[in-house]
């Protein structure tokens, strides 16, 4: 039996992320080009590109509150820390909007955009999040090695796991599977289809798959070992199995984003030049882009596929929004496979960050499956805009909030508090907060001292969440200001006192 384990010894080296906490630090300093960095993870399935590294300390087999984060993979699935961890790895995908990425960003507004790229299919974003593990010590992380930490989670000692796997796999006990199968004198066609397989099926039947990984480990071989050599080299053959070797897993080609023509759109978005305030006097466009192409798909024979596509994130003037729905100003919308993007006269580009434009496909022709194309473009700050609201600030603050528990007739005792510290940005500008007085509170006293807000006092009436608010203002040194509305949770009647 061959393993490849790191040593474990406390080292020092550059490329880390930090100080390894559960606080995030930016993932530009994750790099592989470090000049010694003590541990190097490398991640894949292809190689995932801005992917979670964390231990996961619950034990929940997700990333949430509690785990220790130790930061993002580069573009070859990699993330070097100055000592090597004592734990066995984790690692988190991230698709815009699930929770898991939301998570990511409510710790860290830089996060708000990032999600998971695979390089076997660099030019779209996954479709589901999932965790894949690995064993203490190794310095890699895949569908494989997540086999042998759900084998070990499932009861078996890591040397029957490992056994286990390698057999279910059709391996020799001295093959080693801790190994990079994509590139480089280890790789091996066999198991990086295999690694698509299961990663396509941990997403479909997560539960099913932790309980029976070497079920569907099986099953994935079963179809691997049916593959022509083209089939095993595409990236876009490939389809859950549902660890039933009995049953005859169809395998298809999969729609994907065409990489020469999102690389083409994807260019004309980087060179718009956009400024919070702008306005175009107007109608205009900034730019139009064929996406007849955009989506592609063997099964129809690469057919244009061009009658259902839409822009997913506008609203119902086509303005693009983010996340949080708040409108950009920047307007796109499709006619006959061209992108249109420009402004219209009323509006004016009201955000600042970089965001994101999703091009949907919607299967309609039979053999295709329905799609999508992330572009980014980004909106710089002016040196005359108020603050900006964090949104992911906002929403966390919000529904911590919402948790306070408020009775009519009853004081708060020693009050409630948060910290708003990251509620705005300021972009460059200092800024200074104030509670808005007019703010009916309904009998609540609310304070505002170095960033916290406390509120003490006795609810005056019963009421729904939401009813009664207090707001914070913003002002910058450009005397430009910003205010944003916090609602108040639900207040109950008081509960009968049974004692008397």
């Amino acid at each position: 039996m061959s393993i490849s384990i790191a040593v474990m010894l406390s080292a020092c080296g550059s490329g880390s992320d930090g100080d390894h906490n559960s606080t995030p630090a930016s993932p530009e300093s994750n790099s592989s080009e470090s000049n010694s960095p003590a541990f190097t993870l490398t991640a894949f399935d292809g190689y995932l590109e801005n992917a979670v590294v964390f231990i996961d300390k619950d034990d929940s087999t997700t990333f949430n509150t509690g785990d220790e984060f130790l930061g993002l993979t580069n573009a070859k699935g990699q993330l070097s820390l100055e000592s090597v961890p004592q734990k066995a790895l984790s690692l988190q995908t991230l698709v815009l909007g699930q929770s898991a990425q939301l998570y990511l960003a409510s710790l860290d507004s830089k996060y708000t955009n990032r999600y998971t790229v695979d390089a076997d299919r660099p030019a779209q974003p996954l479709t589901g999040e999932y965790v894949i593990q690995t064993v203490a010590g190794a310095d890699v992380v895949s569908p494989i090695t997540d086999l042998v930490a759900l084998e070990i989670k499932n009861g078996a000692d890591q040397a029957t796991a490992i056994t286990r796997v390698q057999q279910a796999l059709g391996l020799n006990t001295n093959d080693d599977i801790f190994v990079d199968y994509v590139e480089g004198a280890t790789a091996n066609v066999k198991l990086h289809k295999t690694a698509q397989l299961l990663a396509d099926s941990k997403v479909n039947a997560s539960t099913k798959y932790a309980q029976n990984p070497i079920d569907f480990a099986k099953d994935a071989k079963q179809r691997v070992d049916a593959m022509s050599s083209d089939e095993l080299k595409d990236p876009n053959f490939r389809a859950p199995v549902n660890g039933d070797v009995g049953d005859v897993d169809e395998i298809v080609f999969e729609t994907y984003v065409d990489p020469i023509v999102a690389a083409s759109v994807q260019e004309k978005f980087n060179s718009l030049s956009l400024v919070y305030g702008q306005k175009a006097g107007n109608s205009m466009f900034f730019f139009n882009a064929d996406i007849s192409k955009l989506f592609r798909d063997q099964d129809v024979q690469n057919k244009d596929l061009v009658d259902l596509l839409r822009v997913k994130n506008t609203a119902s003037n086509y303005s693009i929004v983010d996340k949080y729905g708040n409108k950009t100003g920047l307007i796109a919308y499709i006619t006959g496979g061209t992108l249109n993007v420009g402004m219209k006269s009323t509006e004016m580009l009201s955000r600042v960050g970089k965001f994101h434009v999703e091009i949907e496909y919607s299967a309609e022709l039979e053999g295709t499956n329905s799609h999508l194309a992330v572009f980014e473009f980004e909106i710089k700050p002016s040196d005359d805009m108020p603050p900006q609201v964090n949104s992911a600030t906002h929403q966390a603050l919000q529904t911590k909030i919402y948790e306070w528990n408020l009775y009519q007739g009853v004081s708060v005792n020693d009050g409630y508090t948060v910290d708003i510290a990251g509620l705005f940005e300021g972009h460059g500008q200092n800024f200074e907060l104030a509670l808005n007085p007019d703010n009916d509170t309904n009998g609540l006293v609310i304070t505002l001292d170095k960033g916290i807000v406390t509120v003490t006092g006795t609810p005056s009436k019963t009421a729904d969440k939401g009813v009664y608010n207090f707001s914070i203002i913003a002002t910058a040194e450009n005397s430009k200001s910003e205010e944003v509305i916090i609602y108040l949770p639900e207040v109950k009647a008081a509960p009968a006192n049974n004692g008397s």
